[in-house]
């Protein structure tokens, strides 16, 4: 079930509703690029990677944190090519080199041009030259390994194989430092949000752990409520998909659904936002539960009882796997933004009744006649439902107005607070407890 039905607020499209469906095309053209990997030839064998890497570009144009996806790539290509035999990771290697070359030439282009007018620098949390970085860094991370493995070919010691291979990356990563000494800082700042030590991410209650009430404590029923009992039938299924003797005999497509799937459950567990996109892992591994249930009630009444006995079963199943959290989606509006009742969502609609119409309110890159101050959070439910322009929006760091906004609240001078509100061009604020 999506998670991000209860993280999105209606106003302006949020991130979370674009990053499943970005993800899910980023995993499933890898996963195509991964068919015939040791076979494939021609146009096919640079298109479908190459689209591939364009693909892990667009995610971070959605969600800046998708670059934990492209480390998922990364690190199933690598440990495919250390698992094959000779031969077989020259296929993976160049796969992974062209997709992740893309990947940085698409970054590229995009810092040069800068259509968005952010100059780009090595924020993580922006587009930027951080993102080209990863990117070719990933590549020689491959070229290095597959240095190590073609000097294994040729007969030399492991010792001297890894030192060929180590001296790549570590020229790399030397040179990077030299002349990009501010990327360094950009990944130990997105271990920061990752791990929820960032100092804006822990205001936000989507960055707990999975396993907790709003409170902070741990809970099952919290998540139980919110994304139902298939959430906790999914690592199971991973459990089972992830025996020695079925990954053996598989290919690389499903090797892949079994390390994201673990990757993306981890992340969760100790960051929920992740869990927008471990939900087509959830989505999944309910599927295949719900198929065994079928196939097994199938093949022990046979043909035509089984299979309705089994499509039965299978309704049932998800039916009582469902049922915990109906009352939380019944609950659900659909008309206007949810979690937002009493004095506020009656301030929002007065506002828009009792205040001076403005433009562009919905245009955040044109100048409207004036704004409203409020929490960063607020900033879609004010451009919804009072159709008034927000200084601060849910768009963060990377965008004017929440640190506008967080000096406004903080202020402790009337000049200062004045100050704040005539460069904003603001009118009214909203004061929340």
């Amino acid at each position: 079930m999506p998670a991000h039905i209860y993280t999105t607020m209606v106003g302006r499209p949020d991130n979370e509703l674009a990053e499943p469906l970005a993800a899910a095309v980023l995993f499933y053209l890898y996963t195509l690029s991964l068919r015939r990997i040791t076979t494939a030839d021609g146009l096919r064998a640079y298109l479908i990677p190459a689209l591939t890497g364009l693909a892990a570009f667009v995610s971070i144009l959605f969600w800046r944190g998708a670059v934990l996806w492209w480390a998922v790539i990364g690190a199933h290509t690598f440990l495919m090519m250390l698992s094959s035999r000779k031969g077989p990771w020259h296929g993976f290697w160049k796969n992974g080199v062209i997709i992740f070359g893309a990947a940085a030439a698409s970054a590229f282009v995009y810092c040069l041009i800068d259509p968005f007018n952010v100059r780009p620098g090595f924020n993580f949390n922006t587009v930027s030259w951080f993102h080209l970085i990863v990117a070719v860094l990933t590549a020689a991370g491959l070229w290095a390994t597959a240095l190590f493995l073609k000097e294994r070919e040729k007969g030399r010691s492991f010792g001297i194989s890894l030192l060929y291979g180590a001296g790549i990356m570590a020229a790399s990563l030397i040179i990077f430092a030299i002349i990009a000494p501010g990327f360094f800082r950009g990944i130990f700042e997105g271990t920061q949000v990752v791990g929820g030590g960032n100092v804006w991410t822990k205001t936000i209650a989507q960055y707990r752990p999975l396993l907790t009430d709003d409170a902070g404590r741990f809970s099952l029923l919290s998540p139980l409520r919110a994304s139902t009992a298939f959430l906790f039938i999914a690592p199971f299924v991973l459990l089972v998909l992830s025996l020695p003797k079925r990954l053996k005999n598989s290919g690389p497509a499903y090797s892949f659904f079994v390390l994201s799937g673990w990757a993306l459950l981890l992340l969760s567990l100790v960051n929920g936002r992740y869990e927008n996109v471990f939900t087509l892992t959830i989505a999944a591994c309910g599927g295949v539960f719900l198929a065994s249930i079928y196939n097994v009630v199938k093949g022990r009444l046979g043909a035509f009882a089984g299979a309705l006995a089994g499509w039965t079963m299978a309704v049932v199943a998800a039916v009582i796997l469902l049922y915990p959290s109906a009352p939380f989606y019944r609950g659900l509006t659909m008309s206007q933004p949810f979690l937002i009742k009493g004095d506020l969502e009656e301030t929002l609609y007065w506002m828009k009744s009792a205040t001076p119409v403005t433009s562009h309110f919905l245009e955040p890159w044109k100048k409207p006649e004036y704004g409203v101050m409020a929490r960063w959070e607020f900033g879609g439910w004010i451009e919804y439902m009072a159709e008034r322009p927000s200084v601060a929006t849910v768009y963060g760091m990377e965008t004017h107005g929440l640190t506008e906004s967080a000096e406004f609240f903080l202020a402790t001078d009337e000049k200062e607070f004045l100050d704040i509100i005539d460069k904003n061009n603001v009118r009214y604020f909203i004061l929340w407890p």
